[in-house]
């Protein structure tokens, strides 16, 4: 009989954190899409994964982990202990404080197009599923500048794959990505078999570069069902191929992997990989036009 409860206890377990949860904004009760559910174990993340599109997603019953984190651009993260889990959870919209409109006459602008997504490429290397990739973005006017699209190159695009656009301010503490600018989760798709340079409309944004430059960048969500438009089982890694360049004598290019850590790395590593002898460093070949 004892043996027996053990086993009735360890299957209703099972039945709770094996449940479907829906991720809701407080205010619309519409799903969130594509929020991150990151798991944690003693204050630290051992994996993680993405709501679909319809902001639903299944709670693992496999993984040790004692609290959950749950976000997504736009919203306050929420923290919730296993035992707290709901089949519902609510996210909060962020105040954002909008800066006073000033009218002034309208000038000619003029586009530019900043960083390296015009570079010759030197070689590609592919991010999956949670692995995010940045690159600095000079801004050599020294002023903040309109963005009117972010522009990255790719060699070719094994399936249709949705990716999270990222932009970042530098660390107060170091050259790395510091604090989100965005304020809005924007969410876009590369179709299969898509290859050569890709450009991002983020006219709607009102977007601006600050003069101290930013970091821009994509986070891999994974490949999606063309008919549904969820996530499908993705067990192929670098969906997505970027084609890299070797002309800057500095490493640009920040990634990290948001279900591991919460950390960054340059690409001195992948440099020594490379046994790359000359002092340039590998970096991904993105950019922004803007105007001015």
């Amino acid at each position: 009989m004892k043996y027996l409860y053990a086993l009735l206890l360890l299957f209703g377990l099972n039945v709770v954190y094996s449940q479907v949860i829906t991720v809701k904004d407080a205010t619309t009760q519409e799903p969130v899409p594509f929020a991150t559910i990151l798991f944690i174990q003693e204050g630290k993340p051992v994996t993680g994964d993405y709501c679909g599109q319809d902001g639903r997603f299944t709670m693992p019953a496999d993984k040790a982990f004692d609290t959950v984190e749950v976000s997504c651009i736009g919203y306050a993260p929420k923290v919730i202990a296993k035992a707290d889990i709901t089949p519902i959870i609510l996210l909060t919209k962020t105040a954002v404080e909008l800066n006073e409109v000033v009218v002034t006459k309208t000038l000619p602008k003029k586009e530019l197009v900043l960083g390296y997504s015009d570079f010759k490429k030197s070689f590609v290397s592919g991010i999956g599923k949670g692995i995010e990739e940045v690159v600095f973005i000079e801004n050599m006017n020294n002023k903040p500048l309109e963005i009117v699209s972010f522009l990255f190159s790719i060699k070719k695009a094994k399936a249709k794959t949705a990716f999270r656009i990222h932009f970042y301010n530098i660390s107060p503490e170091n050259f790395e990505p510091g604090a989100e600018i965005l304020i809005h989760d924007v969410i876009n798709y590369i179709d299969a078999k898509t290859k050569g340079l890709v450009e991002i409309d983020v006219t709607g944004l009102n977007l601006e570069l600050p003069a101290e430059g930013a970091f821009v960048g994509i986070e891999a969500l994974g490949v999606i069902d063309e008919t549904i438009g969820n996530f499908i089982m993705d067990t192929e890694k670098g969906n997505i191929r970027f084609e890299y360049n070797n002309l800057i004598d500095k490493p640009v290019t920040f990634i990290r992997n948001r279900f591991k850590v919460r950390t960054w790395e340059d690409t001195t590593r992948l440099k020594n990989a490379l046994n790359n002898d000359s002092t340039n460093y590998p970096n991904a070949s993105f950019g922004l036009k803007v105007v001015r």
